[in-house]
């Protein structure tokens, strides 16, 4: 079964915190990290880069108003992440909460704190039903289980929907795949595709037809796992009925 990533950045300039999260992190398939940033403004920087859908920071060892920058990287993105906390102080621990903190890791130099708000993240998360598409500071609102098909041009994304809308997106494929659940698979250096819109799969002829749309897309030899995948997907009891 495939997992949905979850994409994490840690804001800690403390080694031994971030070692020791580390080490709770990987017992964990579902989380990936795609950064550690030393302070809030170097992430601010770089974030238009990054997909992050969780941010961890050491309200102990970073100096800046970390929710002055919060509240700018919020305004600045359509989906803003789930921030984490890391503390010793009980006090800040209670600020954090107040100020939006989804939890708080307490006392990190202990493993089982770290893994015990990881879990309890896992249990409570609710899957992204909406994908934010952003060109500056104007947002687009697509649900996700309106998107058919995304394809690539050049360094923008177009994003096909089931009623024929097309929305042109100024990220790459990748950034925007990696927003999306598992249900996505990519299928060409050029195409993903969502496997609930597939309605025939022709290796012969390595092509893949969908539902609500009148392309027919290529899928390439490097990406046959990945075709597999959407098979597989498919011939789930809850997904299909074979004749």
């Amino acid at each position: 079964m495939t997992i949905d990533v979850i994409y994490y950045s840690i804001i800690d300039n403390q080694q031994k915190t971030i070692t020791n999260l580390h080490s709770s992190l990987i017992e964990f398939k579902q989380f990936e990290c795609i950064g550690i940033f030393s302070c809030f403004s170097d992430y601010l920087k770089v974030r238009h880069k990054y997909a992050t859908r969780l941010i961890f920071i050491n309200i102990d060892s970073i100096a800046e108003n970390y929710i002055q920058s919060m509240a700018r990287l919020n305004k600045s993105v359509g989906i803003p992440p789930s921030y984490i906390g890391i503390t010793s102080c009980s006090k800040k621990g209670f600020m954090a909460f107040k100020n939006g903190f989804l939890d708080v890791i307490f006392e990190p130099e202990h493993l089982e704190n770290c893994r015990e708000v990881l879990i309890r993240y896992l249990e409570n998360r609710i899957k992204p039903s909406i994908l934010c598409v952003q060109y500056y500071y104007d947002f687009q609102f697509v649900r996700i289980e309106n998107l058919v098909f995304m394809s690539a041009d050049n360094y923008t994304t177009e994003l096909y929907l089931k009623d024929g809308t097309v929305i042109n997106s100024f990220k790459t494929l990748k950034f925007c795949h990696a927003q999306l659940p598992s249900n996505f698979q990519r299928i060409h250096k050029s195409h993903v595709i969502n496997t609930l819109y597939v309605r025939r799969i022709n290796y012969g002829k390595m092509k893949i037809h969908l539902r609500c749309v009148e392309q027919i897309l290529p899928f390439s030899r490097t990406y046959v796992s990945n075709v597999d995948k959407v098979k597989l997907m498919l011939a789930r009891p809850e997904n299909s009925y074979f004749l």
